[in-house]
């Protein structure tokens, strides 16, 4: 069963469902955020593009570490 479907579900049998956007349209996204303030995200697939069009993970450094992301220990 597909996340709308799931939600639509809940919110029939009763339960609190959080306001809800599915879209591709990155302005309608953008609004939803300012509307609601923090929220929680999850790409379909692959990660979302930079402005440019370009991935934010390509290139050989996608996967390395940077020192303001790499734990002290």
């Amino acid at each position: 069963m597909l996340k709308p479907a799931q939600l639509q579900l809940a919110a029939q049998l009763g339960l609190t469902v959080p306001p809800t956007l599915v879209t591709n349209d990155v302005e309608a996204a953008r609004t939803f955020a300012a509307d609601h303030g923090p929220v929680i995200y999850k790409t379909f697939r692959g990660l979302p593009r930079d402005e440019d069009g370009t991935s934010p993970r390509s290139g050989p450094s996608a996967s390395a570490p940077t020192p303001s992301t790499t734990p002290s220990r």
